[in-house]
């Protein structure tokens, strides 16, 4: 007869084994004790910086459990905010050999891309997986560049994981579907951001829009094929034309059903548009590219950092959204990134997570463009930052996401996520600075030049867009009913033609070389992946450890 302790020592394994088949992370990270004395980081410490990079990002996977989604949180909770988490451990991959987060980072891009089938959006199950698994077009172009970026770092031949796509196919494919949700009969164009919600078919956000740009180029300065070149050439004209890009580069938030534009301004839309100006630049040294940046980057950085103009001590009292306490905050430090309203406790479920977009695009800018006059801005805005986050960390590197003055606790997946994002750019700048890193930058606040004017940068070439044929389906390009001639004032570069391309959306290829077309795909595939008959047996297994543990 076996005895009691015997029994108990058996359960509780039982439940340890259980637990771990079973687990799912909270977004929240648990807090661990702060260190004795503040956290410090010389950001011209090539060495120090690379430590704190995957000591970051060491602490980010803690909290993530592969499953069949590729996403970090509870599943589909958090399906755009972890394409940006990978975002993350994309570009620390950049420079970092680390093979452990490599193999981790594959095997879950191939769960998100339903491994061999290469495809966000599972095939046929499309609809399905954007009605019922909430995968709109806004999250889905950040999945896209995810995969778009992978491809740059690791190649465009490279598979994502064993017996899948590669990375430029799955970009290559997701770009067909995100086409697909281009509408002229609103707003003269642009991409719609839920095309299964007919209440919101005609809605169409910057991120959305300026995604598909970021996406257009990328795959333009890999493939050559100039139909992306026009593409993302056309998106920001649209954007311009429609106000959601102003003469002031002023960002706004999308237009509305009716193409009213919605004013709110943050910082994601601008950092896409930065990635996307800077990847043309680097793809075909013209100067109107560089000029838009250079005016865009000059305007963002005098938005989103602190400064000598910005009202002190704007506090928020009580809870944010995400039930941390929110104490009175101030622009305490000079020259930091902030998300405007975000970082001092508002409700931002979403928003929030923008800037990490934002200190990418800028990271982009300053390494696609190694002669621009902006480098310096940059570099000290990201020095500011990083002095900021530094009183926020503890030991463990958990940091606050909010660097401009106390932060709200507990930390979680957000902050932990722009702590990496951070690092990353505090080390390209070391990469790409020949040597000098942060030495010689002066302390104190970033001085961006005023944005400049369209006929005081770069000249703008004009051109004529073609009207469309009529037919104002999706397949369309960036057009309005009547010919549309750039003058010397247009604040955007205009490509010259925007082909309408074929077989978008439809399963057939289309000169871009789509291989996103597969027919016959069984519905339920996706949901009898091994993982998920493991937790079923997992829970099989808890009820036989309960038994035990009573006997």
């Amino acid at each position: 007869m076996r005895s009691t302790t015997s029994l108990a020592i058996r359960a509780g394994l039982c439940w340890l084994w259980c637990a771990a088949l079973l687990d799912q992370p909270f977004q929240v990270l648990a807090a661990t004790s702060a260190a004795a004395d503040a956290m410090t980081l010389n950001p011209s410490d090539g060495e120090a910086v690379r430590v704190a990079q995957l000591n970051a990002v060491a602490a980010l996977f803690q909290h993530y459990t592969p499953n069949v989604f590729g996403t970090f949180g509870r599943p589909l909770d958090m399906w755009g905010e972890s394409a940006l988490i990978w975002t993350s451990i994309v570009e620390y991959l950049r420079t970092a050999n680390d093979i452990m987060v490599l193999d981790t980072f594959r095997d879950a891009l191939g769960s998100a891309s339903f491994d061999e089938m290469g495809d966000f959006l599972g095939g046929d199950l499309a609809d399905l997986e954007r009605s019922m698994n909430g995968k709109t077009n806004d999250k889905l172009v950040l999945w896209a560049l995810v995969a778009s970026r992978g491809a740059n770092i690791f190649g465009v031949a490279t598979q994502v994981a064993s017996q899948s796509a590669t990375f430029q196919e799955i970009a290559v494919g997701t770009w067909t579907q995100l086409l697909s949700g281009w509408r002229n009969t609103t707003c003269k164009g642009g991409i719609v951001t839920d095309p299964s919600d007919t209440s919101r078919n005609a809605t169409k956000s910057s991120t959305t829009n300026a995604g598909f740009m970021a996406l257009s180029a990328q795959l333009y300065a890999m493939t050559g094929n100039t139909t992306y070149k026009e593409w993302a050439d056309g998106t920001y004209n649209w954007m311009a034309e429609t106000g959601l890009i102003t003469s002031a580069f002023e960002v706004y938030a999308g237009l509305t059903a009716e193409c009213a534009v919605q004013r709110a301004q943050w910082s994601a839309p601008a950092g896409l548009l930065m990635t996307s100006l800077a990847t043309l630049y680097q793809a075909t040294t013209l100067d109107p590219y560089v000029g838009q940046l250079t005016a865009l980057l000059s305007a963002s950085l005098g938005r989103f950092t602190t400064n000598a103009n910005t009202i002190a001590n704007i506090a928020v009292l009580g809870d944010d959204q995400q039930g941390r306490s929110v104490e009175p905050q101030g622009f305490t430090r000079p020259g930091v990134l902030y998300e405007t309203l975000c970082d001092f406790g508002m409700d931002c479920a979403h928003e929030r997570w923008g800037k990490g977009v934002f200190v990418q695009g800028l990271a982009d800018a300053y390494r696609m463009a190694p002669n621009a006059t902006y480098r310096p801005s940059v570099a000290k805005a990201f020095g500011a930052s990083l002095a900021g986050m530094m009183p926020t960390c503890e030991a463990s590197w958990n940091c606050s996401y909010i660097w401009t003055g106390k932060a709200s606790k507990p930390y979680d997946l957000n902050d932990q996520y722009q702590t990496v994002q951070l690092l990353n750019a505090i080390k390209l700048v070391l990469q790409n600075s020949d040597g000098q890193g942060f030495n010689g930058i002066p302390a104190g606040q970033p001085s961006p030049s005023p944005p400049v004017s369209p006929t005081e940068s770069a000249s703008v070439p004009t051109s004529t867009l073609p009207p469309g044929d009529g037919s104002n389906d999706s397949n369309d390009p960036p057009d309005s009913s009547q010919t549309q001639t750039t003058t010397t004032t247009t604040t955007v570069v205009r490509a010259s033609t925007i082909p309408i391309i074929g077989g978008v959306g439809g399963g057939a290829n289309g000169e871009t070389g789509d291989l996103s077309s597969s027919g016959g795909v069984d519905s339920i595939r996706h949901f009898c992946r091994p993982d998920r008959l493991c937790c079923t047996l997992g829970v099989l297994v808890i009820l036989w450890c309960s038994a035990l543990a009573v006997i």
